[in-house]
């Protein structure tokens, strides 16, 4: 009779887990709700892609892949969108990498029914058309994945080597023969350019004498005759013989500019006969001249590895797409958030420990992968019996002893989560065993309610723990709860069977783990300097 009703007690707890976990997937896999309308793209790689999965806007759902055909070389894949979004004749669609274990999901930029026009800035906007029901998105940006990234690198690998050989060429071929021949003309003409200077500067300091401002004198002079063209003859003698004084300065001055001329000229002589007779100049310079010129010429033909580099449209095309595909999975590989948490709890009854390291790598809000190593008092319990009959195995038993063994202190949990609104269910390993659990949050996640089921063997009840977590601080929780709620208190070992728990939780992001690590490093340098 007490077998009989065991057996009906963990019929009942399987069912209701089953129950549960019917409903997580039927809310994960749930349809459009209220009907909706059909939309296409064609993509080159579809890889990942499967019937269900999730459609988004902004990171919210708004409807589903519900069909897969081959059009061609391209994958043509229906998706079924709730009637209340609409989109528009410049909207794009992306893959996106939605985990770590090769899932992928569609979001979709919707366009906007109007854009300005190109041709014509100035003009009125663009009218987009609205993508009805059958409709396609024409604007496609296929996922980039590591194989593909590789190919494209493993591609471009020659062309860059070739690149690096033909510049070390030149390097230490032209570019250095130029340099020494420059460098040779320098040192050469040095002399002769700064006797030119000297010259040039003796020459405009000639010049400058010359178109100086007329002195007072003179113009004193030119008012003087102005004033007595009313005189006599006289005053007119004496102005012309003033006249005739300043015919004689002027003849003066038209000597000295024909002095300052010839000076010039002969400057000009002496550096033209520098560039015509210096020793080896008028070589080096036609050398270089043809030196780069040569240069030139291959690279605009298009001619070895550095012209093919910037002639050739497919490396840049190559280039580009291998640049967009590394930000495309730079930005998926970003997104992914890694939490790290640490937990104590007190056992009251058997006066125990319990500790927790976790981590949890979630790839998107609504959907993580917890792994947890669990040093728990309690262990692994086995059960070994030893009977002694009487004779053969039919005969009375004279003896009967139970030997109870506890170790392996250390458990490991491994749980896939998956969240609809504010519950959030998991599944898989907890803690050595299968186990299933829900969360439930309030608060803006400041307040966790958790349920666990699992150990189904132990005891003659499966393990059900109640936990509540209260977030009072950043990243710092208080947590309360009851273990083993179905079986009695009291047990073997470290206090096998119901028990009540206290503790804390601290948690952090790999955000925070820079911050500790940069901060408790400085602490830590500072420390051993002293």
């Amino acid at each position: 009779m007490k077998e009989w009703k065991s057996g009906i007690k963990v019929g009942v707890v399987v069912i209701a887990i089953l129950g549960l976990t019917y409903y997580a997937f039927k809310r994960v896999h749930e349809g459009v709700g209220g009907g909706g309308y059909t939309i296409h793209a064609k993509f080159k790689d579809a890889t990942g892609l499967v019937n269900k999965s999730r459609v988004v806007i902004a990171g919210l759902r708004v409807g589903e892949i519900i069909g897969k055909n081959l059009v061609g070389k391209k994958a043509d894949i229906s998706i079924l969108v709730e009637k209340k979004y609409k989109f528009y004749s410049n909207a794009c669609i992306y893959k996106k990498t939605a985990s770590l274990m090769g899932q992928f999901y569609l979001e979709i930029d919707p366009g906007t029914p109007t854009s300005p026009d190109l041709e014509h800035p100035n003009g009125p906007p663009h009218q987009n058309q609205r993508i009805k029901s059958g409709g396609e998105i024409t604007c496609v940006h296929e996922a980039a994945t590591m194989d593909k990234l590789m190919r494209q690198v493993e591609g471009l690998t020659p062309e860059l080597k070739g690149l690096v050989t033909d510049i070390r060429k030149m390097v230490r071929g032209p570019l250095a023969k130029t340099v020494t021949t420059t460098n040779h003309a320098i040192e050469t003409n040095a002399d002769a350019l700064h006797r030119i200077i000297v010259k040039a500067d003796s020459i405009a300091t000639d010049v400058k004498k010359i178109t100086g401002p007329i002195p007072p004198d003179v113009v004193r002079t030119i008012h003087n005759i102005r004033n007595i063209t009313d005189h006599t003859r006289a005053v007119v003698s004496d102005a012309r013989t003033l006249i005739q004084t300043s015919n004689g300065a002027v003849a003066s001055t038209r000597d000295r500019l024909a002095k300052t001329l010839d000076k010039l000229d002969h400057a000009i002589q002496n550096l033209d006969r520098s560039l015509n007779e210096g020793p080896g100049i008028s070589r080096d310079i036609k050398g270089i001249t043809k030196d780069v010129r040569h240069v030139t010429d291959q690279v605009a033909r298009g001619k070895g590895n550095l012209g093919k580099f910037l002639k050739d449209e497919t490396i840049a095309d190559n280039v580009k797409q291998v640049a967009r595909d590394t930000k495309v999975l730079v930005r998926s590989v970003s997104a992914l958030q890694t939490i790290v948490g640490l937990r104590s709890e007190y056992n009251v009854l058997a006066g125990t420990l319990k500790s927790y390291v976790s981590v949890r790598i979630q790839p998107s809000p609504d959907k993580y992968y917890l792994i947890e190593l669990v040093d728990d008092p309690r262990g692994n319990m086995t059960n070994e019996e030893t009977i002694v009959h009487d004779g053969d195995q039919d005969g009375p038993v004279i003896s009967h002893t139970t030997k109870q063994t506890v170790k392996n202190k250390f458990r490991f949990t491994f749980q896939f989560a998956k969240r609809i609104d504010f519950a959030t269910f998991r599944f898989g390993i907890k803690e050595n065993t299968g186990g299933v659990g829900v969360d439930l949050s309030f608060l803006k996640d400041s307040l966790l309610f958790s349920t666990d089921a699992f150990d189904f063997s132990t005891n003659q009840w499966p393990r059900l723990r109640f936990m509540l977590k209260w977030e009072f601080y950043k990243h710092i929780s208080f947590v309360a709860g009851v273990d083993d709620v179905l079986n009695g208190t009291g047990g073997f070992g470290g206090g096998v069977g119901r028990d009540y728990f206290v503790g804390a939780q601290v948690t952090f992001n790999d955000q925070d783990l820079k911050t500790l690590l940069l901060f408790g490093g400085s602490a830590v340098g500072a420390a051993a300097s002293q």
